[in-house]
């Protein structure tokens, strides 16, 4: 899985950079579900579908960054 979301990372990066590097820290799991729920996915597979095939998942990470801004901020947590 890590393999998996490594690629995740690269694909994410430019658009969502602050999930993308939580992707790869003790905040994996929390940054995986956010882009699984910001793409209305439920899996890996289904996630890596969206970002190829659905033409708004730019838009649905770039809202999945700054919600994800705000759940660090609340928790007071710095990358």
């Amino acid at each position: 899985m890590a393999k998996f979301w490594g690629k995740v990372r690269d694909i994410v990066s430019s658009v969502a950079p602050t999930v993308a590097t939580a992707l790869g820290g003790p905040l994996g799991g929390i940054a995986a579900t956010a882009i699984r729920a910001a793409l209305g996915v439920d899996t890996d597979d289904q996630a890596m579908e969206a970002l190829a095939t659905d033409p708004q998942a730019v838009l649905k990470l770039r809202l999945a960054e700054v919600e994800f801004q705000k759940f660090l901020t609340d928790a007071e947590i710095r990358l």
